[in-house]
């Protein structure tokens, strides 16, 4: 009857709209399920990640004062400038030693020609000149009268005296030349020193720029990912 298929008809109708809604609440609920879970997902992670940045923080700010570090890179500068500076103090010492021992070397070996400070010495030239009047005056003196006389004694003392003040002049050279070497060889020995001790330095700096470095990174992107994830649990 006309009723019946009325009837039938909202039935249908009826049954196809609670599906509809009973689909559509179904699927609403897995979906805020899977929300809900997603955000204690999210939820525990945070925590952990906030439990890390913390730790990185402290870490971070720990290792910065137990290593006095303030700024790396003002510090690296200074520190490298030093080391050049040293480097270049060094290198002029070392070949001021090279040059002073050249000369220290030569009166050892009695090379006094090849020494300046001798060669061209007034006071020497003029004494090795008093010396040799003295020599050929002697020379002369003893040929006419013999070693005996006295003019001849009193001219061979005038000359071993001329010899004396040479060799007392030349000696002083020497022991100043030496003097000078000495001190050339203790600023070069100083200087490797406070090289050596500033290399370790840089070195040292480098090494804990490094570990800041990567203690600095950690930290970053613990916090990167803790804020991250805090936006999209506040999204979800």
């Amino acid at each position: 009857t006309l009723d019946t298929r009325i009837f039938l008809r909202h039935l249908a109708a009826d049954i196809v709209n609670t599906t509809m809604r009973t689909y559509v609440e179904q699927n609403f609920k897995t979906k805020l399920d899977s929300t809900l879970q997603a955000t204690d997902w999210m939820a525990k992670q945070i925590a952990d990640l906030q439990f890390k940045v913390e730790a990185s923080q402290q870490a971070l700010v720990k290792y910065q004062r137990e290593n006095q570090i303030l700024g790396t890179d003002e510090k690296q500068n200074i520190t490298t400038s030093k080391l050049d500076q040293l480097n270049h103090e060094l290198t002029a010492a070392q070949a001021d030693r090279i040059q002073k021992e050249a000369k220290y070397q030569n009166t050892l070996a009695g090379n006094l020609a090849a020494i300046p400070e001798l060669s061209q010495n007034t006071l020497i030239g003029n004494l090795q000149e008093q010396a040799a009047t003295a020599e050929r005056d002697y020379a002369e003196a003893n040929v006419r009268f013999g070693p005996s006389y006295p003019k001849v004694i009193e001219l061979s003392q005038k000359l071993e005296q001329a010899r004396a003040a040479v060799r007392r002049e030349i000696e002083a050279v020497s022991q100043r030349i030496k003097s000078e070497y000495e001190t050339a060889l203790a600023c070069e020995r100083l200087l490797t020193r406070a090289f050596d001790t500033q290399k370790v330095e840089a070195n040292n700096l480098n090494e804990k720029a490094i570990q800041y470095d990567i203690l600095k990174r950690e930290a970053e992107l613990n916090r990167n990912l803790y804020e991250n994830l805090l936006q999209k649990s506040k999204e979800a």
